[in-house]
């Protein structure tokens, strides 16, 4: 119910705000409950970030989120592309159709796939190469099997690279990227 102003506002302040210090809280404290603050000390509470703003953003209407992201881009470009990349991670990959996981397999690199899958969730490894036919998920299958450990970063960044072409099939209409704010029949 909030101006597209005012929207874009309160995500980019949500997204740069990280912690509180115990000053703070205890200050609020006080002026909530109008009692002396505990001497306790009050360790900062994590709050918002781009996690949250990138929560916020997933659950708006595609039309909502992409005018604030627009909007993000125009205020802090960087920024904008943190939350861009935080809302769609490599584990929400399960959340898509097996047509869409299909297309996704066949514009992946087998090699970049494989490394990717390393670091995934067993049911999502299943539901992935269950998109595919049986003969190119048993062979993605030995491959893995056969070759040797991965670096944990090598793995983060062939996740980011399925994440990228996942953006862009998305964007190019091939797939659709089903958030909880759109409703289908």
């Amino acid at each position: 119910g909030l101006d597209e102003a005012r929207q874009s506002d309160l995500v980019f302040r949500s997204a740069r705000l990280t912690s509180i210090s115990a000053d703070a809280l205890s200050d609020l404290q006080l002026i909530l409950s109008h009692a002396p603050a505990s001497s306790a000390a009050v360790k900062p509470v994590k709050l918002g970030g781009k996690s949250d703003a990138a929560r916020i953003v997933n659950s708006l209407k595609k039309p909502t989120s992409d005018k604030l992201l627009k909007s993000l881009k125009k205020r802090d470009r960087q920024l904008a592309q943190d939350i861009e990349d935080e809302m769609i991670v490599f584990g929400n990959l399960i959340d898509l159709d097996t047509k869409a996981l299909g297309e996704l397999m066949r514009a992946v690199d087998a090699a970049t796939l494989g490394l990717a899958l390393r670091g995934a969730e067993p049911v999502l490894v299943d539901k992935m190469l269950g998109a595919m036919s049986a003969r190119a998920a048993q062979s993605l299958r030995d491959d893995m099997a056969e070759s040797g450990p991965a670096k944990r970063a090598d793995v983060e960044e062939a996740q980011k690279a399925v994440i990228v072409t996942v953006r862009e099939l998305a964007e190019a209409g091939t797939i659709t990227l089903v958030s909880q704010a759109n409703d289908y029949v």
